[in-house]
């Protein structure tokens, strides 16, 4: 065996005791610490109870499922739902081809229509551009 790993630690320099004193912190310090994490208990606390991310729980309450409706002048016609909607697209077309400013109400049924159901109608690019122009007028 080697004596260098056993032999305890020799008090030569030292003040005669083999105890090392430790640097003491400031209360300043201390304090500091004391209220950050104040300040984070609280913003915590605050969070949680407001919903925010920290809020992980259950939802005590069930929402019920909301059944998807549309307006409805936005709900498809029988025509629509058929795709024959031939004579539709001609009488639109002569309402956006006379010229005149169109009422409230043909705006607010050939908007939808080009809003939501363009795609039944298969207007072809130039017909697509009279009806916007009508619609600005």
């Amino acid at each position: 065996m080697d004596e260098t790993q056993n032999t305890p630690p020799s008090s030569e320099g030292g003040t005669g005791s083999s105890i090392e004193s430790k640097p003491q912190h400031s209360p300043k310090g201390a304090i500091a610490i004391i209220v950050v994490l104040a300040i984070l208990a609280v913003g915590g606390y605050l969070l949680y109870q407001r919903g925010g991310d920290f809020d992980m729980g259950t939802e005590e309450e069930e929402a019920a499922p909301v059944e998807a409706t549309l307006a409805p002048e936005l709900e498809l016609t029988r025509e629509e739902k058929s795709g024959d909607v031939s004579e539709k697209k001609a009488e639109i077309l002569v309402i956006v081809s006379s010229g005149r400013p169109l009422t409230a109400e043909e705006r607010a049924e050939i908007g939808g229509i080009m809003l939501t159901k363009a795609h039944i109608y298969q207007f072809s690019e130039p017909e697509r551009v009279k009806i916007f122009e009508a619609l600005q007028r």
